[in-house]
Order: structure tokens, then sequence, then C-alpha cells
């Protein structure tokens, strides 16, 4: 995923939603998804492995998330955003500012989550749930 930047990996979502939806992928999406693939081989070859066959998104998928938000969101939001869900966590009211950064966040994830062909948030982070640690995708 380091290899690609932001937009990049923003098309590699959507070429995961058109995959999904079974909607033929655009010249950016089908230009991401070939230098993902390109640099997970390169990878692969430098590591002594031989390179899987078909590069699979899910992993990508999992891991760009965090890239597109903090690509997103300011470094302020973020904090702002973990302090909030922290304050929940420990049962106390979020403050406004914290409010509003997990609001950002919400919807950023709501739109990231469109973006890979997912119909809710929930759904989009019940797959992210199921494929957090598997590292499919970045496996050679």
């Amino acid at each position: 995923m380091g290899c690609l930047q932001p937009d990049d990996v923003e098309s590699l979502l959507a070429a995961y939603g058109a995959e999904r939806v079974g909607r033929p992928l655009t010249e950016p999406e089908e230009a991401a998804r070939r230098s993902y693939t390109e640099a997970l081989g390169r990878g692969c070859r430098s590591a002594g492995l031989r390179p899987i066959a078909g590069a699979d998104l899910v992993g990508a998928i999992t891991k760009g998330v965090g890239r597109v938000l903090a690509s997103r969101m300011s470094l302020e939001e973020l904090k702002l955003c973990r302090s909030g869900v922290l304050a929940a966590h420990d049962g106390r009211q979020a403050r406004d500012q914290e409010s509003a950064a997990m609001q950002t966040c919400r919807s950023e994830m709501e739109r990231i989550g469109l973006l890979a062909g997912f119909s809710s948030v929930a759904e989009f982070s019940a797959f992210r749930r199921r494929h957090e640690f598997g590292g499919v995708g970045e496996r050679c």
C-alpha cells in the first residue's frame, strides 16, 4: 500500500467496489489495480517469494482505509476523534470538538464504504473486521 498515493488508494477502493457490483473498471481504477498488482509482485520477488497470480484486493482494502482517512482528515481531527471514542469507552460525554471529529470520520467512512461497493458503514465495518488481521492481498 505504501507504493500508492492516497488518490490511487481511493481508485483501488473503487476498483474493488466495481468488481463487487460487476461494473467495468474505469481507467483510473484499472491503473490503480495494475500499480498495486505490480508493486505487490515486486515486493514478493524482493522478499524471495513467488508472486501470487491475480492479486486479491481484500488486504489492500482493509489497509487502505486508514491511509485514505489520514489523507482526508487533519492530524488534529484524528486525535479528537480518538479522544472522543476513548471518552465514550470511559463512559464520559464527548466534547463538541470530539463529536464533530467523530462525525467527520463517520461521514468519511460512509464515503469510503460506498466507494468500495458496500451499502452501509455497518456492512463495510463487518467486512473490515473479518479481514483485518488476515493479511489477504498482502501475501505472496
